[in-house]
């Protein structure tokens, strides 16, 4: 497998995001604002796009969120997340950042756990759907 890490969002990215967010959870996922700004990693498996995640930078000092975490459906349950949120947070070892920050469906919460991530908000609803905060220290 090979990380490729990109200052805008490449094409690879954004059909990832399409499919998973957009066709399979019926969640929008247009382009936005944060887009421009973020550093966004794509990873690669036997030269097709996998999974993708994007890193942007809070107006906490020190605090980064991981956002936009998706895995082709082929390849779930067979820790491909949990691959992309390593390289994440290897990228942010080398930056500032103190902590990562996620923003997560509550269904998926036991995933993040098992990254080392820990809850740090009340659940809060999107219509119907649940998320929660989780974050994780970040050390060098």
């Amino acid at each position: 497998m090979e990380i490729k890490i990109f200052d805008t969002l490449p094409n690879d990215a954004l059909k990832i995001r399409l499919e998973v967010f957009e066709r399979e959870q019926n969640t929008p996922d247009g382009v936005d604002e944060i887009d421009s700004l973020a550093t966004h990693l794509v990873l690669y498996g036997d030269g097709q796009a996998i999974a993708t995640c994007r890193i942007s930078k809070t107006e906490n000092e020190g605090v980064y969120l991981i956002g936009r975490i998706a895995v082709i459906r082929e390849l779930r349950g067979q820790g491909i997340g949990k691959i992309i949120i390593s390289h994440a947070e290897k990228y942010l070892q080398k930056t500032d950042c103190k902590i990562a920050i996620i923003r997560s469906r509550y269904q998926v919460k036991d995933f993040y756990a098992r990254c080392g991530y820990e809850i740090c908000s009340d659940i809060v609803y999107e219509g119907e759907r649940p998320y929660i905060w989780v974050k994780k220290s970040i050390l060098k």
